[in-house]
C-alpha cells in the first residue's frame, strides 16, 4: 500500500477508536440521566454532558490517537494489503507501537551506552532480521474447534428447566 493511503487509513483507525470511546461516554451520560428521570421523587439535578466529557483532555487524546494511527500506518505500509487492514493497524496503533518498541533491536538502538561502555557495540554483528509483520506482531490467529456440538437451548423464563 502506498504511504499516503496507509497514513490516512491508519489515522482513520485512530479516529474510529476515539469515536467509540466518545460514544461510550455519551451512552453513560444518557443512562445516568434516564436513571434520575425514572425516580421523580428525588430532586437531584440532572448530570451535564461536561461531567462525562473533558473537552481539552479528550481533544488531546483524539489528536494523539490520530497521530499514532498515522505513524502506525506509515511504519507498516509495506505489509498492509487492504484498506480494512490499514484501518485496523491505525485502530490498534498504541498496542502495536508499544510492542514494536519492546523488540530487542529497537531497545538497543534507543539505549544510551552506560558509563565505561563503548558507544559502538563490539563483537560479531547481530543476525539480520526482517521488520515484523502485522501477523507476527499480533500473533497467530485463533483456532476454532472442529466440532462445536449441538446448540444449547436456553429457558424462556428464569427458573424454567429446558426439556431434553
Amino acid at each position: 500500500m502506498d504511504w499516503p493511503t496507509a497514513i490516512m487509513c491508519g489515522a482513520l483507525g485512530g479516529c474510529v477508536i476515539e469515536a467509540i470511546a466518545f460514544y461510550g461516554n455519551v451512552a453513560a451520560w444518557q443512562a445516568e440521566r434516564r436513571e434520575l428521570l425514572a425516580r421523580p421523587q428525588e430532586d437531584s439535578p440532572l448530570p451535564t454532558l461536561r461531567a462525562r466529557i473533558d473537552i481539552p483532555a479528550d481533544s488531546l487524546v483524539f489528536l494523539t490517537r490520530l497521530a499514532l494511527g498515522a505513524i502506525a500506518g506509515a511504519l507498516f505500509h509495506s505489509q498492509i494489503i487492504g484498506m480494512t487492514a490499514a484501518v485496523a493497524v491505525g485502530a490498534s496503533a498504541p498496542g502495536l507501537l508499544r510492542q514494536l518498541g519492546t523488540t530487542r533491536p529497537v531497545q538497543e538502538a534507543v539505549q544510551e551506552p552506560q558509563p565505561g561502555e563503548p558507544a559502538v557495540r563490539q563483537g560479531p554483528a547481530p543476525e539480520a532480521t526482517s521488520a515484523p509483520t502485522v501477523s507476527a506482531t499480533l500473533g497467530p490467529p485463533a483456532v476454532l474447534p472442529a466440532t462445536l456440538g449441538p446448540p444449547t437451548v436456553l429457558p424462556a423464563t428464569p427458573g424454567e428447566v429446558p426439556a431434553e
